[in-house]
């Protein structure tokens, strides 16, 4: 039976993967760099440190430096997270709540944009273990992250459903051993294969929950 779901946050419960992938493409574009699909799925899911030391390489600290101080600078206000949340994700999370599941947020987000998101659209209370990049030496797609979770909730992969978007998170969901569902993405060029299950409304989620503890009984 499936008793816990782990949500990723950015792309999956608000839309603000797209924006932010937008965001960083400007700002290497103006530093340079040849924007290309390929770029778009390394920066998709993953920190813009990690993205910058794997394709600049030869740059010089000052010039790495240079664009996480503009990325990260005063014009990086950060989201209104009540203002973009997904299209039914307060519906999804208080149906699994109530209906006995254990809920968990794996992100590669630091604290502070985690609580803002979790406070600004009221979803503490429904997540029994909240991770970020803080809480785990290796980022996705290493499964480290969702591996944790399911110890924390104590559950299995086969009793688990995690919820992902970007290429990078996939991978790491998949890696875990649990069932995998994509919110499909159109907007930027995102290799999402090797889902489960693909949905473009969270809603579905529930349905395909209840279709995997039928095939299980």
């Amino acid at each position: 039976m499936i008793r816990a779901i782990i949500f990723d946050m950015d792309g999956v419960l608000v839309d603000s993967e797209f924006r932010t992938v937008s965001r960083k493409r400007d700002i290497l574009i103006r530093h340079g760099l040849n924007w290309t699909d390929e770029l778009c799925q390394l920066i998709a899911g993953k920190k813009l440190k990690l993205v910058i030391e794997e394709v600049l390489a030869e740059a010089t600290e000052e010039q790495r430096q240079a664009i996480l101080d503009e990325y990260y600078g005063p014009e990086n206000k950060g989201h209104d997270y009540s203002a973009i949340k997904m299209k039914h994700a307060d519906d999804v999370l208080r149906s699994l709540h109530d209906s006995g599941y254990v809920i968990g947020l794996a992100t590669s987000n630091s604290p502070d944009m985690i609580d803002r998101c979790l406070e600004q659209n009221g979803w503490r209370k429904y997540f029994s273990v909240v991770l970020g990049v803080q809480d785990v030496t290796r980022q996705k797609p290493d499964p480290m992250i969702y591996l944790k979770a399911m110890n924390i909730l104590g559950v299995r992969p086969d009793e688990t459903v995690i919820i992902e978007d970007s290429r990078t998170g996939l991978d790491a969901a998949l890696a875990s051993g649990a069932h995998v569902i994509a919110r499909r993405e159109t907007r930027m060029p995102i290799d999402q294969s090797g889902a489960e299950y693909y949905i473009d409304d969270l809603i579905e989620i529930l349905n395909i929950v209840n279709e995997l503890n039928e095939k299980k009984t």
